[in-house]
């Protein structure tokens, strides 16, 4: 509801209201994968020895946008804005799509989770071989930084062996996130232009399942009458066929997988 009366209040208070009206604390968007993110580096060196590297660029994956009206009320406002833009670390760029300014963050390797479909999960496991062939000579491939990748419920039970494939470059990983009904504006083809819209990753009240890095497999959940939880130790016991999880390098012994919703922000 309009309130005519507010531009007659003190500045202070007006400024009060409009920090009050932002949030404290925003949550980790997710990130949907998207095709080119496999590029080469090209040491700077004289010597013939020297390979390129094929590296996984966090960066080039696209920003989200975050919906913020007030950035678009007033001078004041925005003004307001734009200093708690700073503070979360986001950014303001222009959104060809819409013609206008956004608010976006940028993936980060620590915190974020890569979001990849059933439909995207083939091109997403063969671009890096395809892009190996490319080049007639020895290369080297660090291993990406992603530490946290959310999947569609439907992928685990039609991919058997699916977690052998992720680990053949993604050895980073410490968390799969399953997402259950995924929505249909998260599909390839449902998605904007270059900036992505913010969605979040919401726990449901299933059990969080843990490898067990001694055993090599999943430890089986504590509760056997969960109906959800039995049917989620099913298909990551498919996914994890000839999967051998070691303890990764300089990372904590962890590797989980969660189940989730996706919302929208």
């Amino acid at each position: 509801m309009a309130f005519p009366q507010f531009s007659r209040l003190p500045a202070e208070l007006r400024i009060q209201i409009w920090n009050d009206s932002l949030p404290d604390k925003l949550g980790r968007p997710i990130y949907p994968w998207r095709e080119g993110c496999w590029h080469w580096i090209y040491p700077n060196s004289d010597r013939e020895d020297v390979m390129p590297e094929l590296e996984f660029g966090c960066k080039l994956l696209d920003n989200v946008r975050l919906e913020v009206p007030q950035f678009f009320v007033s001078c004041e406002a925005r003004m307001v804005v734009t200093k708690w833009v700073q503070r979360q670390g986001l950014r303001i760029m222009f959104d060809r799509e819409r013609q206008s300014l956004a608010i976006v963050r940028g993936f980060d390797s620590n915190h974020d989770t890569l979001y990849v479909s059933s439909d995207d999960w083939v091109h997403f496991t063969l671009e890096p071989h395809d892009r190996i062939e490319e080049l007639d000579q020895f290369i080297r491939i660090p291993t990406p930084a992603v530490k946290h990748i959310a999947l569609p419920e439907e992928l685990l039970a039609n991919s058997a062996g699916l977690f052998h494939d992720l680990f053949d470059h993604f050895r980073h990983i410490q968390t799969v996130f399953v997402v259950k009904d995924v929505p249909s504006e998260l599909e390839p083809d449902q998605r904007p232009g270059e900036l992505q819209d913010w969605w979040e990753l919401q726990r449901t009240s299933g059990e969080i399942l843990s490898w067990d890095f001694e055993q090599h497999e999943f430890t089986p959940p504590e509760n056997d009458n969960n109906i959800d939880d039995q049917l989620l130790y099913g298909l990551i016991k498919r996914a994890s066929i000839g999967m051998r999880r070691e303890r990764p390098d300089g990372l904590p012994p962890s590797f989980e997988v969660c189940p989730v919703v996706a919302v929208r922000r």
